[in-house]
């Protein structure tokens, strides 16, 4: 779409582009991006290495959500592999909501359109989370606040300023991204900042 855009302004400035042509990009790019508004998250979709590095890493019957969840690749990848799985997607932006809607619409996956930071999170054993620096210590703070002692936060690639991961696991793809891993600290031996 983006790269459209020379064009279309070519074909502006001789007056063949109707105005109202502009307001598409605008709808499609808000659509997308819902999440880098709010949250300075933009689309990001997991790769094959990061969803087999993932799988290993979720306790067996385990109730896992995808905080920012796309159009729910890692869900998708984890549903087929791990029927042992309890799974719930969440998604702000419309557009990657409604392929995640269409793509789990006959399936045991539960997807929600949602804030991330509107979901309790009391529930859940595991949160993937592949958003962005910006909001990881927000995510923290709800982690600690929500979450049962011992319950995993694994990030791709993002880590929380402050807050050394408990361990990491290489993907071995070509950005060099890695999973980190937090697990929940027991409450008495925790402080969270503001």
């Amino acid at each position: 779409m983006h790269a459209a855009m020379p064009l279309l302004c070519a074909l502006a400035l001789q007056g063949a582009v109707p105005p109202w042509v502009w307001l598409l990009p605008a709808v499609v790019t808000w659509a997308i991006g819902a999440g880098a508004f709010r949250y300075r998250v933009p689309l990001y979709l997991s790769n094959a290495k990061a969803l087999q590095r993932l799988e290993s890493l979720i306790p067996l019957g385990a109730k896992v959500i995808d905080l920012g969840a796309g159009t729910g690749t890692a869900l998708a990848w984890l549903a087929r592999r791990r029927a042992d799985l309890v799974l719930t997607g969440v998604e702000l932006a419309w557009l990657p909501w409604l392929l995640g809607r269409l793509r789990f619409r006959s399936t045991a996956v539960s997807w929600r359109r949602a804030d991330a930071f509107d979901v309790d999170l009391s529930g859940y054993d595991v949160i993937y989370a592949y958003l962005s620096p910006a909001p990881m210590p927000a995510l923290w703070r709800k982690v600690c606040a929500e979450m049962n002692d011992g319950a995993r936060l694994i990030s791709n690639s993002f880590g929380i300023e402050g807050v050394p991961a408990d361990a990491r696991y290489p993907v071995g793809d070509w950005k060099q991204s890695e999973l980190l891993l937090w697990h929940r600290p027991p409450q008495s031996t925790f402080r969270v900042n503001p």
